[in-house]
Protein backbone atom coordinates (compact mmCIF):
# COMPACT_ATOMS: atom_id res chain seq x y z
CA UNK A 1 0.00 0.00 0.00
CA UNK A 2 1.50 3.29 -1.26
CA UNK A 3 1.75 6.64 1.20
CA UNK A 4 -1.57 8.22 -0.62
CA UNK A 5 -3.58 4.67 0.16
CA UNK A 6 -2.70 4.68 3.84
CA UNK A 7 -3.65 8.26 4.33
CA UNK A 8 -6.92 7.47 2.54
CA UNK A 9 -7.27 3.95 4.82
CA UNK A 10 -6.71 5.79 8.20
CA UNK A 11 -8.96 8.74 7.91
CA UNK A 12 -11.81 5.64 6.86
CA UNK A 13 -10.33 4.09 9.73
CA UNK A 14 -10.85 7.23 11.67
CA UNK A 15 -14.41 7.40 10.50
CA UNK A 16 -15.24 4.34 11.18
CA UNK A 17 -14.55 4.71 14.43
CA UNK A 18 -16.94 7.88 14.99
CA UNK A 19 -19.77 6.36 12.69
CA UNK A 20 -21.57 3.76 11.04
CA UNK A 21 -19.61 2.37 8.11
CA UNK A 22 -22.68 3.04 5.81
CA UNK A 23 -22.96 6.71 6.94
CA UNK A 24 -19.78 7.01 5.66
CA UNK A 25 -19.18 9.11 2.58
CA UNK A 26 -16.73 9.81 0.03
CA UNK A 27 -16.81 13.19 0.63
CA UNK A 28 -16.04 12.51 3.98
CA UNK A 29 -12.47 10.46 3.97
CA UNK A 30 -11.34 12.96 1.24
CA UNK A 31 -12.08 15.56 3.43
CA UNK A 32 -10.74 14.33 6.29
CA UNK A 33 -7.26 13.35 4.80
CA UNK A 34 -7.18 16.79 2.18
CA UNK A 35 -7.24 14.55 -1.18
CA UNK A 36 -9.49 15.04 -3.78
CA UNK A 37 -12.08 12.74 -4.88
CA UNK A 38 -9.88 11.91 -7.76
CA UNK A 39 -7.10 10.70 -6.00
CA UNK A 40 -10.10 8.47 -4.07
CA UNK A 41 -11.31 6.77 -7.24
CA UNK A 42 -7.87 6.23 -8.25
CA UNK A 43 -7.00 4.16 -5.69
CA UNK A 44 -10.07 2.61 -5.01
CA UNK A 45 -13.62 2.04 -6.66
CA UNK A 46 -15.87 2.88 -3.92
CA UNK A 47 -16.12 2.40 -0.26
CA UNK A 48 -17.11 -0.90 -0.49
CA UNK A 49 -13.68 -1.98 -1.91
CA UNK A 50 -11.68 0.14 0.65
CA UNK A 51 -13.79 -1.81 3.59
CA UNK A 52 -12.82 -5.15 1.52
CA UNK A 53 -8.93 -3.91 1.35
CA UNK A 54 -8.59 -2.67 4.89
CA UNK A 55 -10.05 -6.21 5.98
CA UNK A 56 -8.02 -8.41 3.52
CA UNK A 57 -4.92 -6.61 4.65
CA UNK A 58 -5.87 -7.03 8.27
CA UNK A 59 -6.66 -10.67 7.67
CA UNK A 60 -2.91 -11.22 5.65
CA UNK A 61 -0.98 -9.52 8.70
CA UNK A 62 -2.85 -11.90 11.09
CA UNK A 63 -2.17 -14.91 9.39
CA UNK A 64 1.91 -13.96 9.03
CA UNK A 65 2.07 -13.62 12.62
CA UNK A 66 3.20 -16.89 14.22
CA UNK A 67 0.01 -18.25 16.44
CA UNK A 68 0.41 -21.32 18.58
CA UNK A 69 -3.26 -23.05 19.72
CA UNK A 70 -3.33 -25.64 22.23
CA UNK A 71 -7.52 -26.30 22.49
CA UNK A 72 -10.35 -23.99 20.09
CA UNK A 73 -11.02 -21.88 22.91
CA UNK A 74 -7.05 -20.18 22.17
CA UNK A 75 -8.60 -19.45 18.96
CA UNK A 76 -11.35 -17.38 20.03
CA UNK A 77 -9.24 -16.21 22.49
CA UNK A 78 -7.00 -14.71 20.15
CA UNK A 79 -9.96 -13.80 17.47
CA UNK A 80 -11.41 -11.83 20.47
CA UNK A 81 -8.59 -9.75 21.62
CA UNK A 82 -8.47 -8.78 18.11
CA UNK A 83 -11.77 -7.36 17.92
CA UNK A 84 -11.68 -5.63 21.44
CA UNK A 85 -8.85 -4.00 20.28
CA UNK A 86 -10.78 -2.81 16.90
CA UNK A 87 -14.22 -2.31 18.85
CA UNK A 88 -15.80 0.63 17.40
CA UNK A 89 -14.36 -0.03 14.00
CA UNK A 90 -16.31 -3.79 13.90
CA UNK A 91 -19.48 -2.61 15.94
CA UNK A 92 -19.68 0.43 13.09
CA UNK A 93 -18.78 -2.37 9.70
CA UNK A 94 -21.45 -4.77 11.76
CA UNK A 95 -24.13 -2.67 12.42
CA UNK A 96 -24.23 -1.69 8.76
CA UNK A 97 -26.21 -2.49 5.88
CA UNK A 98 -23.52 -4.64 4.62
CA UNK A 99 -22.18 -7.27 7.33
CA UNK A 100 -21.91 -10.08 5.36
CA UNK A 101 -18.11 -8.38 4.48
CA UNK A 102 -17.28 -8.59 8.07
CA UNK A 103 -19.13 -11.88 8.99
CA UNK A 104 -16.76 -13.53 5.46
CA UNK A 105 -13.58 -12.09 7.34
CA UNK A 106 -14.49 -13.31 10.56
CA UNK A 107 -15.56 -16.78 8.89
CA UNK A 108 -11.97 -16.54 7.12
CA UNK A 109 -10.37 -15.66 9.84
CA UNK A 110 -11.64 -17.90 12.38
CA UNK A 111 -11.34 -21.15 9.62
CA UNK A 112 -6.95 -19.98 9.55
CA UNK A 113 -6.93 -20.22 13.75
CA UNK A 114 -8.77 -23.70 13.43
CA UNK A 115 -7.21 -24.72 10.44
CA UNK A 116 -3.17 -24.11 11.98
CA UNK A 117 -4.85 -26.14 15.39
CA UNK A 118 -5.56 -28.85 13.57
CA UNK A 119 -2.59 -28.99 12.27
CA UNK A 120 -0.75 -29.03 15.25
CA UNK A 121 -3.20 -31.37 17.42
CA UNK A 122 -5.02 -33.87 15.62
CA UNK A 123 -2.62 -35.05 13.66
CA UNK A 124 -3.24 -38.81 14.12
CA UNK A 125 -7.03 -37.90 12.28
CA UNK A 126 -7.86 -39.12 9.15
CA UNK A 127 -8.25 -36.29 6.60
CA UNK A 128 -12.24 -36.95 6.42
CA UNK A 129 -12.49 -36.25 9.98
CA UNK A 130 -10.08 -33.51 10.50
CA UNK A 131 -12.26 -31.40 7.72
CA UNK A 132 -15.47 -32.44 10.01
CA UNK A 133 -13.89 -31.51 12.96
CA UNK A 134 -12.57 -28.36 11.31
CA UNK A 135 -16.17 -26.82 10.11
CA UNK A 136 -17.40 -28.07 13.50
CA UNK A 137 -15.29 -25.55 15.22
CA UNK A 138 -15.04 -23.27 13.11
CA UNK A 139 -18.68 -23.10 12.82
CA UNK A 140 -19.15 -22.66 16.81
CA UNK A 141 -16.59 -20.33 17.32
CA UNK A 142 -17.44 -18.01 14.47
CA UNK A 143 -21.53 -18.34 16.25
CA UNK A 144 -19.55 -17.36 19.63
CA UNK A 145 -18.47 -14.37 18.11
CA UNK A 146 -21.18 -12.90 16.39
CA UNK A 147 -23.31 -13.48 19.07
CA UNK A 148 -20.85 -11.79 20.99
CA UNK A 149 -20.85 -8.76 18.71
CA UNK A 150 -24.50 -8.62 18.55
CA UNK A 151 -24.18 -8.16 22.27
CA UNK A 152 -21.78 -4.93 21.35
CA UNK A 153 -18.65 -6.84 22.64
CA UNK A 154 -20.35 -6.11 26.25
CA UNK A 155 -19.35 -9.41 28.08
CA UNK A 156 -15.90 -10.83 28.60
CA UNK A 157 -15.37 -12.95 26.41
CA UNK A 158 -11.99 -13.77 26.93
CA UNK A 159 -13.12 -14.39 30.75
CA UNK A 160 -15.81 -16.95 29.78
CA UNK A 161 -13.68 -18.71 26.84
CA UNK A 162 -11.21 -19.50 29.87
CA UNK A 163 -13.84 -20.62 31.88
CA UNK A 164 -15.30 -22.70 29.54
CA UNK A 165 -11.78 -24.36 28.74
CA UNK A 166 -11.51 -24.98 32.58
CA UNK A 167 -14.83 -26.85 32.95
CA UNK A 168 -14.40 -29.12 30.07
CA UNK A 169 -10.85 -29.84 30.90
CA UNK A 170 -12.08 -30.55 34.51
CA UNK A 171 -15.33 -32.62 33.43
CA UNK A 172 -16.47 -35.86 34.05
CA UNK A 173 -19.68 -34.76 31.63
CA UNK A 174 -19.64 -35.93 28.14
CA UNK A 175 -22.26 -34.67 25.32
CA UNK A 176 -24.03 -37.51 23.89
CA UNK A 177 -23.76 -37.11 19.90
CA UNK A 178 -26.22 -40.33 19.36
CA UNK A 179 -29.38 -40.38 20.27
CA UNK A 180 -31.00 -42.67 22.61
CA UNK A 181 -34.15 -45.30 20.53
CA UNK A 182 -36.46 -46.92 22.70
Amino acid sequence: MNRTEKLIMNSFLSLLEKKPYNKIKVKDIVEDCQVNRNTFYYHFHDIPDLLNRYLKEDLDHIIHQQNNFENPVDCLITISQLIINRKEIILNIYHSMDRTIYINYLDELTLYFVNEYAKNIVSSLNQEDKEILIRFYKSALVGVLLDWVDHEISYDLISSCRRLSSLFENSQISVPLKSKTK
